[in-house]
């Protein structure tokens, strides 16, 4: 998902059957009408699902860049609600996101028979606006700051057949779990009860930013998703990423000052005269600010964690674009597309949209 600098490894399978070494995805099959409108999983009477952060995050300061995530996703959403629709620049960004036709015919595609297509985006965006949040013992969608809860599992449990196939009716030590080979070894989650088995990744091995488990498991007629953000790992990447995007679109270099701290900054950053690089506006694009920013990696896990989520077919701008053109509506349900609408939706209430000379590049300009 995000940049060969410090990759993200976004891992979601079922609590009982389930590999952490890859990313799985669900592919889209079946009647595809499920998606829009009729889709009873969208329906006005669904239950809002509730999110909580563990206590245990507070020693980071992930609040503004979550905050900043749903504010993209309600700008986003309001953007869907107008009678016209979206403003004429942000018109143009959804034709080259959700559309098949070039530039020039901006307003064709939002204005005539998309609607599928516009209420799938909108009913999941819908959902984003929606998330409540409530104390842990009731919330759905759990969140954590690191992964150090998991435990390796004492020994590994047998059946009382396979323990009188053992010689004198005793485990022989080089299989207790400690022993086994890393695929077959039990990892425990104390906090959550959550079990898993295999060859894991961890915040605390240096290679991973963020897991998600998803369980199958049911807490009070709600499905469980726990949600593991690395956050020390977010902290050790280089500046961009310990910046809120707002701050990213509101920056100009020439005002920066060596000693003044980088807003939007996270503790536990590298030194600060790293910190007060800051990439121009004409240098910012779409693969960038979604691949280096924590408000679009909460954006995304937060897309990927609802009760009908997004998929990841594509991770960059240009894959958007060739969804646009080849499945539109395998698009609408594509996590980068969304990211990507609601990061220009954030830009246009700035004053700056998609370039228009140049859309393919995925690049930012002042609105003139």
């Amino acid at each position: 998902m995000f940049s060969s600098i410090l990759s993200l490894t976004l891992l979601i399978a079922l609590f009982t059957s389930r590999s952490l070494a890859a990313v799985r995805v669900r592919p889209l099959v079946g009647d595809t009408s499920s998606l829009s409108r009729g889709n009873p999983l969208h329906s006005s009477s669904q239950v809002h699902q509730t999110y909580a952060f563990h206590p245990s995050c507070a020693r980071y300061e992930y609040r503004p860049a979550f905050d900043e995530s749903l504010r993209m996703a309600r700008l986003a959403h309001q953007s869907l609600l107008r009678q016209r629709g979206p403003p004429r620049d942000l018109r143009f960004a959804w034709n080259w996101i959700f559309g098949r036709v070039p530039a020039q015919s901006q307003g064709e595609i939002f204005v005539h028979g998309r609607e599928e297509i516009r209420n799938n985006v909108l009913y999941t965006l819908g959902d984003i606006t929606a998330l409540a949040e409530v104390p842990w013992h009731m919330a759905e969608i759990l969140i954590f700051c690191d992964d150090s809860r998991w435990q390796l599992a004492p020994t590994r449990v047998f059946t009382p057949q396979e323990i009188s196939s053992f010689p004198g009716g005793h485990v022989p030590s080089n299989l207790l779990n400690s022993e086994l080979p890393a695929v077959f070894q039990t990892w425990v989650d104390p906090v959550t009860g959550s079990e898993d088995q295999g060859e894991l990744f961890f915040c605390r091995d240096d290679n991973e930013e963020l897991f998600i488990n998803r369980s199958n498991q049911k807490r009070r007629s709600r499905h469980r998703v726990i949600i593991s953000w690395c956050g020390d790992n977010w902290n050790k990447r280089p500046k961009d990423s310990r910046r809120l995007i707002s701050d990213l679109l509101d920056s100009d270099p020439s005002d920066s000052d060596p000693s003044d701290s980088v807003p939007g900054s996270y503790p536990g950053s590298v030194e600060a005269e790293e910190e007060t690089e800051t990439t121009p506006i004409d240098q910012l694009d779409l693969d960038h600010i979604s691949k280096s920013t924590l408000s679009s990696l909460f954006l995304q896990i937060l897309l990927e964690s609802l009760r009908q989520p997004t998929l990841h077919h594509t991770y960059t701008w240009s894959g958007v674009r060739l969804l646009a053109y080849g499945d539109p509506l395998l698009g609408s349900t594509n996590t980068m597309s969304i990211v990507s609408y609601c990061i220009l939706s954030l830009s246009q209430s700035m004053g700056l949209r998609l370039d228009q000379n140049n859309p393919e590049s995925g690049k930012i300009e002042p609105i003139p």
